[in-house]
C-alpha cells in the first residue's frame, strides 16, 4: 500500500515552505497514522454523509457527493474560501483516472 508524505524533502534553504496537502477521501477511509498527516498542514475532504472517523490529526471538511465521488466544485469553492490559492497534485488510480476522464469530457 502506498503511504506518501507529499512534502518537500530537499534542503533548499530556510525559505522553503511545505505545501498544503489536500486529501480527497470520499469514505473517510484514510488511517490517522498516514505519513501525509505528519507535521500537520494537511486537509481532508470527505463526503458529508461518510461515517465519522475519530482521531484524525488534521482538519476534515465535508462536502456533497457527486456521481463519481466528491463534488469537485464544492471542494474547489471551499479551498477558495480557505484562501488556498495554489495547488499541485499527485494522484493514484482510480481517483486520478476519474478526474482525467471527467475533465477531458470522455
Amino acid at each position: 500500500m502506498d503511504n506518501p508524505r507529499l512534502d518537500v524533502r530537499l534542503d533548499y534553504g530556510p525559505w522553503v515552505r511545505q505545501p498544503m496537502r489536500v486529501v480527497l477521501d470520499t469514505e473517510s477511509a484514510c488511517a490517522p497514522a498516514s505519513k501525509i498527516f505528519h507535521g500537520g498542514h494537511a486537509l481532508i475532504f470527505t463526503a458529508s454523509d461518510a461515517k465519522e472517523r475519530g482521531g484524525m490529526p488534521v482538519r476534515t471538511e465535508r462536502v456533497p457527493r457527486s456521481a463519481r465521488g466528491l463534488d469537485l466544485e464544492a471542494v474547489v469553492a471551499r479551498l477558495a474560501q480557505l484562501e488556498v490559492n495554489e495547488t499541485s497534485g499527485g494522484m493514484r488510480s482510480p481517483v486520478g483516472g476519474g478526474i482525467s476522464r471527467s475533465e477531458s469530457g470522455r
